[in-house]
């Protein structure tokens, strides 16, 4: 949409009526959709007259250090309570991009990412893992890093095969 100079906002509703009318039954949407109790509300209606289900939202956000992650712990998780209302509900979060982290940073995100799956496992939602480029660049340094260090209770993984193939 950006590229094409359009306001995501004020595309929503013909997308939404666009996936519909080709087939579609569930939609992935944004974490943001929930940053206001406003947006929120407006959301909400918009799937409800589209007919379709949201199963998972996407996020970005920095958890690899310390301060940048508590911001993002912080906004991921009093969006997701406005998100409450969609059981079950998936929450893809692709850490932010920086294909040179230390061990201790990539430490601390696990650590993060643990804390956050936990949080959203207490409000009946699941956090996956969503990668790009740079989680699969150097033999998969990152993926293969968080794979090891997250608790499997709290955190699952969604693979984004075009990032993994471009990798």
């Amino acid at each position: 949409w950006s590229r094409q100079g359009k306001n995501p906002d004020r595309e929503l509703p013909e997308t939404l009526a666009q996936a519909r009318k080709a087939g579609f039954g569930a939609i992935e949407g944004w974490l943001n959709s929930f940053s206001s109790d406003e947006r929120a509300m407006r959301f909400r209606e918009l799937l409800w007259r589209s007919g379709l289900v949201l199963p998972s939202v996407y996020h970005g956000g920095n958890l690899h250090q310390p301060g940048a992650a508590e911001q993002t712990i912080a906004t991921v998780l009093e969006w997701a309570d406005r998100a409450r209302d969609f059981p079950g509900l998936l929450i893809n979060i692709n850490c932010a991009a920086d294909e040179n982290k230390s061990d201790e940073a990539l430490r601390l995100q696990a650590e993060n990412i643990n804390r956050l799956g936990r949080e959203l496992r207490n409000r009946g939602m699941h956090l996956v893992l969503h990668n790009h480029t740079p989680e699969m660049a150097h033999n998969a340094r990152e993926f293969r890093a968080m794979v090891a260090l997250t608790d499997p209770k709290l955190v699952g993984f969604c693979l984004d095969i075009h990032w993994v193939k471009k990798a």
